[in-house]
């Protein structure tokens, strides 16, 4: 985590720089700039899913570096690891809205969530069977 010194001099850098920072990190955007513009009402399970879910996996990792398919893979990794659906898209739609804020303070030029697929919950009538199950329903289709 940033001291108060180092977190003034990143908001004093984002807010007036015509180059392009890129060593920034996810848990540095997040918790020392994005973080601010989330909702109060929101913020605390935002921070939840962040800190159980994407920071271990994407936290160090400076912004500019993390492709598509290691969002997607982050993602993917929140089901696998007893998350939930919501929390899944609502990781999806905080990381969207990061990297969109990261691309408008020139920390980044591009937001590779675009690419990544949104992650729907499965049908009612399906969740009781196994995924082995759902593959044999569709092929018999």
């Amino acid at each position: 985590m940033l001291h108060n010194m180092e977190r003034d001099h990143f908001r004093s850098i984002v807010g007036g720089t015509d180059m392009l920072l890129t060593d920034f990190t996810v848990k540095e955007v997040w918790l020392h700039g994005f973080e601010e513009t989330v909702p109060e009402k929101m913020k605390k399970c935002s921070l939840k899913v962040m800190e159980e879910f994407i920071f271990p996996l994407l936290g160090d990792r400076p912004v500019r570096d993390v492709s598509d398919w290691e969002i997607q893979s982050a993602l993917d990794n929140i089901l696998k690891s007893g998350g939930n659906e919501y929390q899944t898209e609502l990781a999806r739609k905080l990381l969207n809205d990061l990297y969109r804020f990261s691309q408008k303070n020139r920390i980044c030029e591009n937001n590779p969530v675009v690419k990544v697929k949104k992650i729907y919950p499965a049908p009612d009538c399906l969740r009781s069977y196994t995924s082995g199950q759902i593959r044999s329903l569709i092929q018999v289709m």
